[in-house]
């Protein structure tokens, strides 16, 4: 995995942390209310756009170029809830990568 110097948190995040946490947390305790916007805001462009700047485009873990990328976790939100759109939780990944983590 590469050090990270992780740059400005995205508006987005500044803005919306707080509720999306909430709702995400809300909703694992009523299924009902469990949607995919609700699961994975996550992948928000601008969050997305925040990690490839600070990656210089390349997978965290393996330090490959990433073509389209994939929004990840460090710490998996199943054991870390409330950290699912925490800006120091997220990486930029390879496909090959998230599929053998």
């Amino acid at each position: 995995m590469i050090r990270l110097h992780k740059g400005p948190i995205p508006t987005i995040l500044v803005q919306k942390v707080t509720q999306w946490t909430q709702e995400y947390l809300a909703a694992l305790n009523d299924v009902s209310k469990m949607t995919d916007t609700v699961r994975f805001r996550y992948r928000h462009h601008e969050i997305k756009a925040g990690l490839r700047r600070d990656s210089h485009n390349k997978c965290i873990y393996c330090e490959g170029q990433v073509g389209f990328g994939e929004t990840e976790h460090i710490n998996p939100v199943s054991k870390c809830p409330d950290q699912i759109v925490r800006w120091e939780n997220l990486g930029l990944i390879c496909k090959e990568c998230n599929t053998h983590k």
